[in-house]
């Protein structure tokens, strides 16, 4: 892929100006959107010229058979007899199944290329949006990017099968009619193209203003989408809360609005039937009284007048498909659009000159006077200072918004200081490769995601590279073992979306088992007990013990229980460290950890 390709190497998390250029558009000039139509389809060249060459072959033997009309008219009217023997018969016959065999060609051809074309553009898509950054997901909506995705490629591949081809096809029998026209008769011919300025005038009214409404349709089906996505993620929640009316209602408010400008767009595609059908009918009958007077003063031949008539046909439908072929030139153009729009997101890279971290990496962890705030929302670190020693294991307590999990993402670089720095082995993260950074990091998240694969390649995740064997003493250093042989498919069992064909223990265990694979010096622990229960949440105690073990670790908690054996616990509130020691040493001199144990013994 071309966005792959201009990534060599993924540990630089850097972008070249491929990834932009391939779906730049300078605008509307037609000049820059040809450019950006040769820029894609440039690696398939090779196909579209052999089909171009069939498309070719096939339009000059349609064009070619009018002329034998002509002269099989003009011996029947002059001469009264048929000029046509059997042989000639055969023949035209199998000029019909080579011309047929040719368009089938040049069809394939294109198919081949809309195939592949958007195969690359699906799979340059996905790979920008993996390497934007974490902001950037929280704030879009997931139905938004895959509406987005999916409707732009499929303009892009009916284009490129359906318009694409044809458009050239229309092009030279529309040309190659018009050439036969002042051929056959120059004064008829130029009579019959007085409506064309017209035409051109209302079918681009037509063109601009619908261009302006299939953006707005664009807008509001990922607007549906985006709807859509979020009902079917939380129908737990809806079900619960018996919001099913009230999310069909809301789903239909959106809709009705995709329906507005839909009924808008309708109203302004629909103009360009009538205008052509007018149009065409008005220019057949000048022709035909015109032509008929012709004949009628002895200035044309009957037979060609219809030959001209014929090659008429060619030309006034072909203008109705090639007005359907600009339509779909500017539905191509959108859908590029909005595709340039994810190709141009800032994806996560290092600054010039960024280094790796020194291996070994001992774990030493310090924030250094950081402030932060999310954007368009109030402070949420102010003047934080920290130091974590090599294997020190910390918990962090603290009301939500306290800032705990904000620590982790600055740690792992999701997001930058505003000011202040963080170190880790004394090196500042900002200027180490985001590759190094990640790998010395093991994650167990509050949310155990898990993707709808088995779970072998699920814990694997840890380390891509880890062996069968790998895996399996993970999941039992994790103690997961046990549950995963007593599945039917044990390791190949399949978890499902979000892995919910297990438990909430069970996912945590392979959560764990996943962090135990990776093997970091670094551990974080976020909220790693909070969905589970007292009983299930013992059990795993010792197994997080010994994942602690001789790891930097720290623990976010909102149950005391998680952390009250561990050795330090920081307490945080409003962004800042109230207090920093052992439990017992904050119980005695922090009002607000006693407050918070007593908040969590009235709880329980």
């Amino acid at each position: 892929m071309q966005l792959r390709r201009a990534l060599p190497n993924l540990s630089e998390f850097t972008v070249s100006a491929a990834a932009t250029q391939l779906l730049k558009s300078p605008g509307s000039a037609p000049r820059g959107e040809l450019r950006r139509l040769a820029t894609l389809l440039a690696p398939y060249r090779g196909k579209i010229i052999l089909s171009f060459v069939t498309m070719i072959f096939t339009c000059l033997g349609l064009l070619g058979l009018p002329l034998f009309a002509k002269e099989m008219l003009g011996a029947a009217i002059h001469l009264q007899k048929m000029t046509i023997s059997t042989e000639l018969c055969f023949a035209i016959i199998a000029g019909f199944l080579v011309l047929a065999g040719s368009g089938y060609a040049s069809s394939v051809l294109l198919f081949q290329v809309a195939h592949e074309l958007t195969a690359k553009l699906r799979s340059d898509y996905v790979w920008q949006l993996l390497l934007a950054p974490v902001g950037y997901h929280r704030d879009a909506s997931i139905g938004q990017i895959m509406e987005r995705l999916s409707g732009s490629l499929a303009d892009i591949d009916w284009f490129i099968k359906r318009a694409f081809g044809s458009l050239l096809g229309v092009v030279i029998l529309m040309s190659g009619g018009v050439v036969m026209l002042l051929f056959l008769n120059w004064k008829l011919a130029l009579f019959s193209g007085c409506a064309a300025p017209l035409i051109a005038l209302g079918l681009r009214g037509i063109n601009d203003r619908s261009r302006h409404l299939q953006g707005q349709r664009m807008n509001a089906l990922e607007s549906l989408g985006g709807s859509l996505h979020g009902m079917l993620t939380g129908i737990e929640v809806v079900k619960a809360f018996s919001g099913e009316a009230h999310e069909q209602e809301r789903f239909e408010a959106r809709q009705e609005r995709l329906l507005k400008v839909q009924r808008k767009e309708s109203r302004v595609s629909a103009l360009m039937e009538p205008l052509l059908i007018t149009m065409a009918s008005l220019t057949f009958l000048v022709v035909l009284f015109y032509g008929s007077s012709l004949i009628a003063n002895g200035e044309l031949a009957a037979e060609e007048l219809i030959t001209f008539l014929i090659y008429l046909a060619f030309v006034v439908p072909n203008a109705r498909n090639l007005a359907i072929q600009v339509a779909q030139w500017r539905h191509l153009n959108v859908a590029l659009d909005r595709l340039e729009e994810t190709a141009a997101i800032v994806p996560e890279q290092d600054k010039s000159g960024a280094v790796c971290l020194a291996h070994p990496v001992r774990g030493e962890v310090e924030f250094c006077h950081v402030n932060y705030a999310y954007q368009e929302r109030e402070q949420v670190l102010t003047n934080l200072s920290l130091r974590l020693r090599a294997g020190e294991r910390v918990g962090i307590v603290g009301e939500s918004g306290a800032g705990k999990s904000t620590l982790f993402n600055l740690l792992l670089r999701f997001y930058a200081p505003d000011v202040g720095t963080i170190l880790v082995d004394g090196q500042d993260v900002q200027s180490t490769t985001l590759r190094s950074l990640r790998d010395a990091i093991a994650v167990v998240p509050q949310d155990n995601i898990l993707f709808d694969d088995t779970i072998m390649e699920n814990v694997r995740y840890g380390n891509h590279s880890a062996s069968d064997a790998e895996v399996r003493a993970a999941c039992e250093a994790a103690r997961a073992a046990a549950f995963i042989e007593s599945l039917p498919a044990g390791y190949l069992t399949q978890v499902g979306g979000r892995g919910l064909k297990l438990s909430g223990g069970q996912r945590q265990r392979l959560a764990i088992a996943r962090a135990f694979l990776k093997n970091a010096p670094i551990l974080l622990m976020d909220e790693a007990t909070s969905s589970l229960d007292a009983g299930t949440e013992n059990e795993l105690r010792l197994v997080m013990e010994e994942l602690m073990k001789d790891r930097t670790t720290l623990v976010i908690a909102h149950r005391l229980s998680t952390v009250t054996h561990l050795p330090r616990i920081l307490m945080v509130s409003d962004g800042r460290i109230l207090d920093d020691g052992s439990p017992e040493q904050l119980f005695d001199r922090c009002p607000f950890y006693r407050t918070f144990v007593s908040t969590q013994l009235i709880r329980q």
